[in-house]
């Protein structure tokens, strides 16, 4: 009886890690799913910088500027023109959940995002912010954009503007502030 009863709450466990993983620094690969349609990448009609690995990749020259508050650490963002982007700045400032994972920092962001169809990407950009529409997920990525397009669709919302190496000092969960910047 102890085995069958270890095995269900393990089976149990393993079903929930999954299920948290995949929306968050996730396992899941839809590689198969469409493979014959030209997707939307992340990088596609995006302005970027290559030259300094330890910068956000997208570059977004107008925007809302923004602070992240994890704690006492203050994060420098700035916020594109997408249609959830403009959502989520007429809700600041807002307060969101989240847990460092491998390459992300992620949490539900507990209210739907308005986004059109053709903002929706496979993937995203070191350093993007994203909202994940299956789901609902509010995601800090900075890590693995070479194979990003395997994790599904995400909405771009913007982009730190700090070291990506300060990001991921960041460990633990968080209840962050997300506040318009003086």
């Amino acid at each position: 009886m102890k085995k069958i009863t270890l095995t269900i709450t393990l089976l149990l466990a393993t079903c929930s890690l999954v299920t948290t993983a995949s929306a968050c620094g996730g396992i899941t690969n839809n590689k198969t799913e469409t493979m014959t349609q030209k997707r939307k990448l992340a990088s596609d009609d995006a302005q970027v910088q290559r030259t300094n690995k330890d910068l956000a990749t997208r570059v977004i020259n107008k925007g809302t500027k923004v602070n992240i508050h994890f704690g006492d650490v203050v994060i420098p963002a700035t916020l594109g023109n997408t249609s959830a982007a403009k959502a989520l700045v007429a809700k600041l400032p807002l307060q969101v959940s989240v847990s460092r994972y491998d390459f992300d920092l992620c949490g539900t962001i507990g209210q739907r995002l308005p986004y059109k169809d053709e903002e929706k990407r496979y993937g995203w950009l070191n350093g993007d912010i994203n909202f994940v529409p299956d789901g609902g997920w509010f995601t800090i990525l900075m890590g693995h954009e070479e194979e990003s397009e395997s994790y599904g669709e995400h909405v771009n919302l913007g982009k730190v503007d700090c070291k990506l190496s300060e990001i991921k000092k960041l460990h633990g969960s968080y209840r962050i502030l997300i506040e318009l910047a003086d």
